[in-house]
């Protein structure tokens, strides 16, 4: 250590110089955060020599060089390994920035010189701070008078290299760095007597830690996570091998003091390819073989008895090595026979085995793995073997045994189990005979095929099972803990072996439960619409919860329904709810019929996606409801019939919208059957269809024609909803609006006046990825919510999540990225969007080769997000496609209420009043008159304004403030508030 610190003057010069000569760099330290990044970054560039070099890193060696000569590497080398000599300010004391800059960059610029410059001397002054650190014979480094803490940077930035609490306070460079750079350096036949030290631990002292007074700890074992020493250590064993200085009785020396340092998890154990284990060092090779041996020495003679009192750190001492290398796959049926022996030996129940908290669960889990069979070792020697245990000893460990399950299922005369067992692995999307395979649990998510189970094929697998013996196999997988016991509730629901207990959690809307309704038998024929109606009611109920909730909740009924529909033999979810609306409908086509109920006669019309009751008394159309009919005592079942109209009306107005986007067709039948649903009769009689023959027209589904611009025509072959695209490429979008408006008729959804969006020149330079909305901050819940009920669904977490949309019939999803999220979408209050891209079969599209109408409902659906959920900081936007149907229908409703004073320009709509003429922002809503004079009115509270017709059942408040001002202003004459006539007159000068 002497001849280390000898050389304080030294590295004090090198201190000295950096102090003066980074500061006097141009732009340092802008430099700074070009050639070395963040914090993290910077010691990877001397650590992987490869790497390219910072500028400023070259330039510093040079000057160096220049300064110090011959003498250079010993001065680097004495700067870097005796911290005291940088001298650092204490605690209190000034620490301005550029100081703890300059000394983060001196210390890289070392590393990149001793990697690459080194000389042997230089290597043996890091051998020498090596082993201070190891025998704990340097003075500490760190103490609390030298804990300091960067002002405005917080605890994560500290002005000192700190280490852990592991390493007693020592400044950098610690046990790790100077590992990392000794595997690229070092020569072990060159420092021999030092690497033989090292392995044969006479650098190790005991000592008692700062975190127990009467515990002694070793230097070796605080070290055994640091995964560059074991690098180290390997590259000294294998000259070590080669002077047959190293046996198993000293691999056992430095495994009983730290076996992190010597453990190997090897991808060897479990290769088949005897050349990919052949490739492995001999070095290593040896290692695994005494790791194997050792391990199965400490294995045959644990205890697994633990006292409840005894401390911690002596479990870990007894058990922290068997339960590092329990997940090793070592190769052979030994460990789980030596498991199953263990189990009965000591009466462990799977309360010890499968769910205690501590290291015996994992032990022995992992031993009771069978991951190859070693030589002479096959399946029936296995299950002969087993038949010595008990059977509850061999369902304890079926969950584990990997390629062991089948032999023990031997064992057990329980071979009618292994279909059932294979299908349970493909449903949770694991291989079966895989020890502690991947699975899917079916955590709640908002994944809308996460729970969908192929009854048939499970059926079919338990059809010559004994109920008892599916029952054990069941209870063995809940009993593991790991992760089986949903996938075992959908399977028992198939079975209706769950039946009470299912139905009960629905009240809780327990989501498993939901996914598990639909498949449960069915007992009638009118099961399938009990089920239906109870999902869609759980649908309407969640609408309480929070975003991310209300997300989940509705994604598992959709897997519920699409479960139902299998059971009930439909081909998809849309098949079944007309069926099940079909049968509805039933119960109340006879509510648009009219009746008499006392004095009044009655009849029920649809507007938009509501019922409207109409009265009449002696010929006369009434107001309002009088008293006595609501006395009456068929009232209250018409008022309940007409609910039942706008709950299937609400209902296929999404389901329609969904089949116009996604272009779906309907033939012949599926079009009949939809006619005989009253409210989807009604809805799609104000839609404009597009048949095989490219006809347009508003769709007669009970007659199956098309009412188009001209003439009325029967639909040929298949039909389906026209997207607005569609009209706008037969140029007859115009056409088709005025139509609608003049005939006053209200689209269940926007379709003739939907905002189109097409691939814009900016686009095409970035594609395939659109930066359209790329850094729009957003409101997660309201975007979420907005999403979600457009069918999007997020996916991932940690920077790396994603909103998709799938269009299934084109192979196509796209991806809304948001690089910005922890856990889940709705974590944080806000995100902020990032690009728009689009995938076929993973891989990405440009942009122009997306079906268009694909690209622009998914603009449509970003731009929404955007709009409405625009937090303050970035509220106001509105976009030109939002703009030019809003354009659209400000003109179409006005021409209708016969307004011809309205010209359109820009973004903006003038209205030529009696008094002046006004500008109003078509996304505003903000008035002007003109020439510039600000007009404030504030529009009616909600309720109060009078109805503004709009050609679609869509909210969109703005477009009716647009016209009702626009209306107002037309007649300005004859405007009766005072504040708004005074604003006016004081800008005519009147």
């Amino acid at each position: 250590m002497n001849s280390l610190y000898e050389l304080s003057p030294l590295a004090e010069k090198v201190w000295e110089w950096a102090l003066n000569w980074l500061p006097a760099q141009k732009d340092y330290p802008k430099n700074y955060q070009q050639d070395f990044r963040a914090e993290k970054a910077l010691s990877k560039y001397s650590r992987k020599p490869e790497q390219d070099i910072p500028p400023l890193v070259d330039e510093a060696v040079a000057a160096l060089k220049e300064v110090f000569g011959n003498e250079t590497a010993t001065a680097v080398t004495a700067f870097y390994c005796l911290p005291a000599a940088r001298k650092l300010p204490h605690r209190g004391q000034q620490n301005p920035l550029p100081t703890w800059r300059i000394h983060k960059d001196m210390l890289t610029i070392a590393e990149y010189f001793l990697v690459r410059e080194s000389t042997p001397h230089t290597r043996q002054l890091l051998l020498t701070r090596l082993q201070g650190l190891l025998t704990r014979e340097l003075p500490p480094e760190s103490t609390t008078a030298l804990d300091f803490t960067v002002e405005n940077l917080g605890e994560n930035y500290r002005h000192f290299y700190d280490t852990d609490a592991e390493e007693e306070g020592y400044l950098k460079p610690v046990i790790s760095d100077l590992a990392a750079i000794l595997i690229y350096c070092l020569n072990p036949e060159e420092h021999w007597e030092e690497c033989r030290a090292l392995l044969h631990c006479e650098w190790n002292r005991e000592f008692i830690p700062h975190y127990s007074n009467n515990h002694r700890e070793n230097t070796y074992a605080i070290i055994k996570s640091h995964l560059r020493l074991r690098w180290l250590i390997e590259k000294c064993l294998a000259v070590a091998f080669e002077r047959g200085e190293f046996d198993y009785t000293d691999f056992c020396r430095m495994a009983d003091l730290s076996h992190g340092l010597v453990h190997y998890t090897c991808a060897r154990y479990d290769r088949e390819d005897e050349d990919e284990r052949e490739n492995q060092t001999h070095a290593r090779a040896i290692l695994c073989e005494y790791n194997e041996r050792y391990v199965w020495e400490r294995y045959e003679i644990i205890e697994p008895i633990v006292d409840p009192e005894e401390e911690y750190r002596k479990q870990v001492d007894r058990f922290g090595t068997l339960e590092t290398c329990a997940g090793d796959r070592y190769p052979g049926c030994r460990w789980l026979l030596k498991t199953c022996e263990h189990i009965e030996t000591y009466g462990l129940t799977a309360k010890v085995v499968c769910d205690e908290y501590g290291h015996l669960p994992s032990i022995f889990t992992g031993f009771a793995a069978v991951h190859r069979y070693a030589d002479g070792e096959t399946p029936e020697t296995l299950a002969e073997s087993l038949k010595a245990f008990k059977p509850a000893t061999l369902w304890l460990v079926f969950p584990f045994a990997g390629l062991g399950q089948r032999p023990i299922l031997t064992a057990l005369k329980a071979e009618a189990l292994i279909p059932l067992h294979e299908f349970m692995m493909q449903l949770v999307g694991g291989q079966p005979y895989r020890p502690k395979p991947r699975i899917n649990t079916f955590d709640n998510s908002d994944s809308e095929e996460s729970g969908i189970v192929d009854f048939a094929a499970l059926e079919t697998a338990v059809e010559k099972v004994p109920a008892k013996l599916i029952k054990k196999y069941f209870t063995s997988l809940k009993k593991s803990k790991a992760g089986y016991t949903r996938a075992v509730y959908l399977c028992e629901a198939v079975m209706g072996t769950n039946r009470a207990t299912l139905e009960k959690s629905l009240a809780k809307h327990n989501q498993i439960g939901l996914k598990a309704y639909g498949l449960l038998p069915l007992q009638d024929e009118n099961d399938p619409v009990e089920r239906y109606l109870t999902l869609r009611r759980v649908w309407k109920e969640c609408t309480k919860y929070g975003a991310e909730r209300q997300a989940n909740t509705r994604a598992a009924i959709t897997v519920g329904l699409k479960n139902l529909a299998r059971r009930a033999g439909y081909r998809d979810v849309a098949r079944l709810e007309w069926d099940m609306e079909s049968r509805l409908s039933e119960q109340v086509e006879s509510v648009l019929d009219e009746q008499v109920m006392g004095d009044w006669t009655v009849s029920v019309e649809m507007e938009g996606l509501k019922t409207k009751l109409r009265v009449q008394k002696a010929g006369k159309l009434l107001k309002s409801v009088p008293a006595g009919l609501r006395k009456h005592p068929d009232y209250k079942g018409l008022r309940e019939q007409m609910k039942m109209l706008d709950d299937q009306a609400r209902r296929f107005r999404l389901a329609l919208e969904n089949m116009m986007c996604n272009g779906e067709t309907l033939n012949p039948d599926e079009l009949k059957k939809l006619g005989r649903i009253a409210a989807v009769r009604f809805l799609m009689s104000n839609l404009i269809g597009i048949d095989a023959n490219g006809h347009t027209g508003l769709i007669d589904a009970g007659q199956a024609k098309l009412a188009g611009l001209a003439d009325t025509q029967p639909v040929q072959g298949d039909l389906r909803i026209a997207h607005v695209d569609d009209l706008y490429q037969s140029q007859i979008l115009s056409q088709w609006q005025k139509k609608l408006v003049g005939a006053g008729l209200v689209q269940p959804f926007k379709q003739a006046f939907r905002e189109l969006y097409v691939v814009t020149p900016a686009e095409e330079d970035t594609s395939p990825q659109s930066h359209r909305y790329e850094g729009r901050n957003i409101n997660t819940a309201i975007a979420y919510r907005l999403l979600q009920s457009r069918g999007w669904y997020s996916r991932g977490g940690e920077g790396d999540c994603d909103c998709i949309r799938i269009f299934p019939d084109e192979d196509i999803t796209a991806y809304w990225l948001f690089p910005g999220v922890h856990h889940f979408f709705t974590e944080d209050e806000t995100q902020v969007a990032d690009v728009i891209e689009f995938r076929r079969g993973g891989k990405l599209i440009p942009l122009h080769e997306v079906p268009r109408r694909i690209f622009s409902e998914v603009m449509r659906d970003a731009d929404l997000a955007v709009s409405v959920a625009a937090v303050e900081d970035d509220g106001g936007y509105w976009s030109a496609e939002v703009g030019a149907a809003r354009i659209a229908v400000v003109q179409e409703v006005m021409n209708r209420l016969g307004f011809d004073n309205l010209t359109f320009e820009d973004h903006f709509v003038y209205v030529q009043g009696k008094r002046a003429r006004y500008r109003i922002h078509m996304g505003s809503g903000n008035i002007h008159i003109m020439p510039g004079a600000y007009l404030c009115i504030v529009p009616e509270r909600k309720g109060k304004e009078k109805p503004i017709y709009l050609p679609f059942a869509e909210s969109d408040r703005k477009t009716t403030e647009i016209i009702s001002k626009a209306i107002l202003l037309s007649d300005d004459d004859r405007i009766d508030d005072a504040s708004i006539n005074t604003q006016i007159n004081a800008a005519v000068g009147a």
